[in-house]
């Protein structure tokens, strides 16, 4: 039995986990991310760390899931304001200290990945995970694949007219309508409608067969029926075309360490 290694780096925790060629985890962990020590301590702190976890078993390959902008074929986090990253080679510093081949991905591209192979959008070919946290996140999914190599920012798209200032510099991008600090200030109906007008825009462009939502909002149980309502509505073509199923996410947590290991997984991505 393959085993690879998965790693979600977080901005304030490195989470990593062993995990088979099905999907499942037979070990995991966390420790914290010394951010503030710089690029090399982190990667370093991320070495130490997998080369315990592992625990003598052979590791087939390493997958790393990354905050910011991460360019998957050359390996490098270009930005990430997270960690405080300008083009740093991730991929080459990781495989240099643990010699094992090693893929990146930004960190909500992983997740989509993993809830597409083993998650709530295993069903389906074509889907778009969207992740409702501090932030608005998310991957497109087409074919089984990942679309795209730097990760689609789709909590930027314009919505809205209240002129809410984004952490992007922007106003009123979809995550400052839709994330946690939104849910909390307005009233639940407001919340649906903006939830809604993002991921049928969304809908609008990619036409998936499924919608994934994850993070921690996604588990209200009150959430994904008006969300399908106003998704079966308002969607171009209406009822003449196959629906659009919103689905919410099953990994949890774990979405992002899976979705690393599924990236070195032959053939997936």
């Amino acid at each position: 039995m393959k085993l690879f290694l998965g790693i979600d780096l977080g901005g304030t925790t490195i989470k990593a986990g062993i995990v088979t060629e099905k999907g499942e985890i037979i070990r995991k962990n966390s420790v914290p991310t010394r951010a503030d020590a710089g690029c090399q301590e982190v990667i370093s702190d991320m070495a130490e760390f997998s080369r315990t976890l592992a625990a003598g078993d052979k590791i087939t390959a390493a997958g790393i899931g990354a905050p910011g902008t991460v360019d998957r074929t050359g390996g490098i986090v270009y930005f990430s304001n997270n960690l405080n990253w300008r083009t740093v080679p991730l991929k080459a510093e990781f495989e240099r200290l643990t010699g094992l081949k090693t893929s990146i991905a930004n960190d909500a591209d992983a997740a989509a990945l993993g809830e597409a192979k083993f998650g709530g959008g295993k069903d389906y070919k074509n889907s778009v995970f969207v992740t409702l946290g501090t932030g608005v996140g998310g991957g497109i999914i087409v074919d089984g694949r990942l679309l795209g190599e730097t990760g689609g920012e789709i909590g930027h798209i314009k919505i809205g007219e209240q002129k809410r200032k984004c952490s992007c510099g922007r106003l009123d991008c979809w995550e400052v309508y839709s994330n946690a600090a939104a849910l909390a200030k307005d009233t639940r109906e407001d919340y649906i409608y903006y939830l809604s007008e993002g991921l049928i825009d969304i809908a609008n462009i990619f036409r998936p067969e499924a919608i994934i939502l994850g993070g921690g909002i996604s588990y209200n149980e009150w959430l994904i029926e008006p969300l399908q309502k106003n998704l079966d509505k308002y969607i171009y073509g209406g009822r003449e075309m196959p629906p659009v199923k919103i689905v919410r996410a099953t990994l949890g947590n774990d979405a992002g360490l899976i979705g690393a290991a599924v990236l070195v997984m032959k053939g997936e991505n």
